[in-house]
């Protein structure tokens, strides 16, 4: 998929999320990140972001690119989940 065609379909999904919004009871005269808001989710661009980051720095752990994960990312061990802190933003 092109970059043209992939943020086409981008906007229309986002509209079909903005449309639903706004037809939900209560909330058609409110904008549509207030609406987001309130019910506790976010934009599609938001969710789409979030999970390439995800999936990238999956890549980088598992060696599936060619950068090293440790260069750029440590995990902190002794809490209850693993946290990726960056190490180095230049």
């Amino acid at each position: 998929m092109d970059e043209i065609s992939g943020s086409i379909n981008e906007a229309v999904l986002e509209s079909v999320q903005r449309s639903f919004t706004k037809r939900l009871p209560g909330l058609s005269n409110l904008p549509y990140t207030k609406r987001l808001e309130f019910h506790g989710i976010d934009s599609l661009e938001i969710r789409r972001l979030r999970y390439d980051l995800f999936f990238f720095v999956y890549k980088m752990l598992f060696g599936f690119v060619d950068l090293k994960f440790n260069d750029y990312l440590t995990l902190r061990a002794g809490i209850a989940q693993p946290v990726a802190m960056i190490t180095n933003c230049s």
